[in-house]
Parts: structure tokens; sequence; C-alpha cells
């Protein structure tokens, strides 16, 4: 009997490109191949914001993006110093 293999990565709502992609190499194996692409779009991103990749946040909404802005500066010890 073959080896199952519980895939969480398939387990969530997608887009018909991205539900493709894991249904025919698995979601894990998706992510490591797009790995380099994603990277680029941060260090893309930062080019134009003038921010280094690390200090890019890539958030599903601008609802989403203002909360960990506000709560990155509430908790930073450098804030009221």
């Amino acid at each position: 009997m073959p080896a199952l293999r519980f895939n969480p990565a398939l387990c969530s709502t997608l887009c018909m490109g991205t539900f493709d992609a894991r249904r025919k190499i698995g979601g894990y194996e998706a992510a490591e191949e797009a790995a380099d692409a994603i990277q680029q779009c941060y260090v893309d991103l930062g080019r134009v914001i003038g921010a280094a990749p690390r200090n890019v946040a890539v958030v599903e909404n601008a609802t989403v993006a203002v909360a960990q802005a506000l709560s990155a500066s509430i908790s930073s010890p450098a804030i009221g110093s």
C-alpha cells in the first residue's frame, strides 16, 4: 500500500492558477518552485518604496496592513523613549 500524506497546503480557498499548480505538484512543492519569484517581488517592491526587502510585508488587504503597522509601532521599544 502506498504511503498517504496529508498536505494542509491544499486546504484553503485558491484561485484557479494556484489550484492547478497545487493539484499537479503539491502545495509545498508549488511554494518551493515559486520561492525565487516571490522573493523577487519583495526586492522589487522594496526598490519602489525605498525599503529593504526584509521590511516589506504583503498582506491580505489594507485593513490588515494598517492593523499590523499600528501594532508594530505601539509595541516598538523605541516609541516613547
